[in-house]
């Protein structure tokens, strides 16, 4: 089931094209056609690098293409600390 998103196809767009089509946190080769549609292979989402709950905003610059996988896992952390979590390191 696709769930409703909140960015244009404009911001989609920019954001997919930003990583080539891959997974900011763990390089998986990403779908275009599969954006918020988590039961497809190759699914994704754009999230926020500093979360919205964190001072992070929906500029561009914030916003990254992340998997299915990975933009659940993150959860509240910033990008920086769940790519330290994701390599088994502590984060501050």
């Amino acid at each position: 089931m696709k769930e409703t998103l909140s960015f244009s196809d404009e911001i989609v767009n920019l954001v997919y094209n930003k990583t080539d089509g891959y997974c900011r946190y763990c390089n998986k080769k990403i779908n275009f056609r599969n954006y918020g549609n988590p039961d497809t292979v190759g699914a994704w989402e754009i999230d926020h690098w500093t979360p919205v709950s964190r001072g992070g905003s929906d500029d561009i610059e914030n916003l990254v293409l992340a998997c299915i996988d990975c933009n659940r896992s993150k959860q509240e952390m910033t990008g920086l600390e769940f790519l330290r979590w994701l390599r088994g390191l502590e984060y501050i």
